[in-house]
């Protein structure tokens, strides 16, 4: 079992997925992220193995017994990632950045504070089943990244298909599979519970413009909504 805990975590989940070579439809790829939301039984049979979950825990709550890989990136690209995607996703009205701060550093966030989720996670950082690894590396080496995912998962990596799963899971290509990465499975499956109506649709996507530094492009301007 491997544990994504995310911070722009989609592209790692993606690649373990090819090297595990995970038999999923599209409309199933975001299944085990929310396995238990979803009504998913864990200890069912499963179209692969080992298995693989993203997860948001922090590294006191999270599941044990896994290999884990965090993905950790700059607070600003997240924040700004973030706020790009949950207002759309819960179909919340204009939003400005500065009220879905409010939010988030007020305690909304049920995955808790960004400061402590890395401090809970660095001291494991070298632990023989975990991988840490900085979104900004990925970016920049994304082979590299792709080899270290291999050794753990304890897959052989030649330069083939590392050049295949670097080719399957960049930016282009992740965003030319559409609905594949956009959960649109768990948004369906958890509507009556978050107070939707049959009728709502997801309309957002997690694979986005990728950019390191500048918080994903800079802030909007004070004010401006989502």
């Amino acid at each position: 079992q491997f544990l994504c805990a995310q911070r722009g975590a989609r592209v790692l989940l993606n690649i373990s997925a090819i090297f595990g070579e995970f038999r999923v439809r599209t409309d199933e790829r975001s299944v085990p992220a929310q396995a238990l939301d979803c009504g998913q039984d864990l200890d069912a049979d499963h179209c692969a193995s080992p298995r693989l979950f993203k997860s948001h825990e922090s590294h006191a709550t999270i599941a044990k017994g896994a290999k884990y890989i965090y993905v950790a990136r700059d607070p600003s690209d997240a924040f700004l990632s973030f706020y790009k995607f949950l207002p759309a996703y819960m179909h919340a009205p204009p939003l400005s950045v500065e009220a879905f701060a409010e939010g988030i550093f007020g305690g909304l966030s049920h995955s808790g504070g960004i400061w402590d989720h890395f401090a809970g996670w660095w001291p494991r950082r070298k632990d023989s089943n975990v991988l840490w690894l900085c979104y900004e590396d990925v970016k920049a080496d994304p082979e590299a990244a792709i080899r270290s995912v291999a050794a753990l998962m304890g897959v052989a990596a030649d330069d083939a298909t590392v050049a295949k799963v670097a080719a399957k899971t960049s930016l282009k290509a992740m965003s030319a599979e559409g609905t594949k990465y956009d959960d649109h499975y768990v948004f369906t499956q958890l509507r009556d519970r978050m107070g939707f109506p049959e009728d709502a649709v997801h309309g957002t996507t997690k694979v986005q413009s990728g950019q390191v530094g500048g918080g994903e492009g800079g802030p909007p301007p004070p004010g401006a909504p989502a």
